[in-house]
């Protein structure tokens, strides 16, 4: 998965999602997935016209990890991180 902006973007990988913002400075957070406890998805009437929305990643923390605003197609991420999360503990 990848965030259409230049300056953020999301990658899953098997065992990390990893987020990175900025152009000049960088600024990059990752997780491990078995440390992902949810995944909220929150998406406008526009938001679901244009098939965007924010998605927030929680951990164990109050606050969550990081927030991705405008992410394309936010349902299908959301399960993509689930189906990984599953196949980590197979």
């Amino acid at each position: 998965m990848v965030h259409p902006h230049a300056a953020d973007c999301a990658y899953l990988t098997d065992s990390e999602l990893l987020y990175e913002r900025g152009i000049l400075s960088k600024d990059r957070t990752s997780v491990s997935l078995k440390h992902v406890r949810a995944v909220h998805v929150t998406q406008g009437f526009l938001n679901r016209i244009l098939g965007v929305g924010t998605i927030q990643i929680s951990t164990a923390g109050d606050q969550p990890e990081f927030t991705v605003a405008d992410m394309p197609d936010p349902g299908t991420i959301r399960e993509a991180i689930s189906k990984a999360q599953n196949q980590g503990t197979d």
